[in-house]
């Protein structure tokens, strides 16, 4: 059914409606990544007197299973149910797939822009997964967002999974912080022989303004000729 829906008829009611029917996206729970988790967990609203509202119902489920919510489903709704889902969402904790889809929808059209609309930050303190894992939500080939990634402290990933950075078309600022203590030994090498890697990558970093890397000295003055060939880097460190 298209998203524009069918004109109906209540005999009941005497009103005349629009129904939209948009399949729900079948998501396991091993599937669900890591953009998709609110920060903080779904919590029941204090009972009120007498039944809640249509409104307020549809608002707490639409949070609850925000993970499953695209941006299909955000245009069949009124523009002023959306600004209530996402201040909703914006109190209870936001989670990177809901500000993506909301900031693409409300921007252009919100007049009262909070700063949560513009920025977004999360913090992984122990990553579990294989980079790719994290990087493919930071990612947008539209770039609808420019992506500030850090990486720091006790990181595992293997120097071969640090070439995949360059698949972040998007990304603005990157900084990579090897620790001074006992997690530096598990701490991936930022060598010359990684920027040289990134440089044979198809079109490398093709919006990084900033590359910063802190306390690694598998990297050397020569790195700087291959950091050149990044045409829109403006800050080295």
């Amino acid at each position: 059914m298209s998203r524009q829906g069918v004109r109906k008829f209540d005999p009941d009611s005497g009103l005349v409606y629009q129904e939209c029917v948009i399949p729900r996206v079948s998501v396991s729970r091993d599937e669900l990544d890591w953009s998709r988790k609110r920060a903080t967990p779904a919590v029941k609203p204090r009972g009120t007197r007498g039944p809640r509202s249509l409104v307020d119902t549809v608002i707490e489920v639409v949070a609850n299973h925000i993970g499953d919510v695209t941006d299909r489903h955000l245009e069949v709704l009124p523009p002023r149910l959306v600004s209530r889902i996402w201040r909703f969402l914006e109190a209870r904790g936001l989670c990177l797939h809901a500000w993506k889809i909301f900031s693409k929808a409300l921007l252009p059209q919100d007049e009262e822009r909070t700063l949560s609309l513009y920025r977004y930050r999360h913090h992984i303190c122990q990553p579990r997964v294989e980079l790719k894992r994290y990087i493919e939500p930071l990612t947008s080939p539209s770039v609808d967002f420019i992506t500030h990634l850090v990486i720091s402290g006790g990181q595992s990933f293997t120097t071969s999974e640090m070439l995949w950075l360059t698949d972040i078309r998007n990304l603005g600022v990157l900084e990579i912080i090897r620790p001074a203590d006992e997690l530096g030994a598990d701490f991936p090498d930022v060598s010359d022989r990684l920027i040289r890697g990134w440089t044979e990558r198809p079109d490398p970093f093709p919006l990084l303004r900033v590359l910063r890397i802190f306390g690694d000295e598998s990297t050397t003055q020569k790195s700087l000729h291959w950091v050149s060939k990044f045409p829109p880097l403006c800050s080295t460190t």
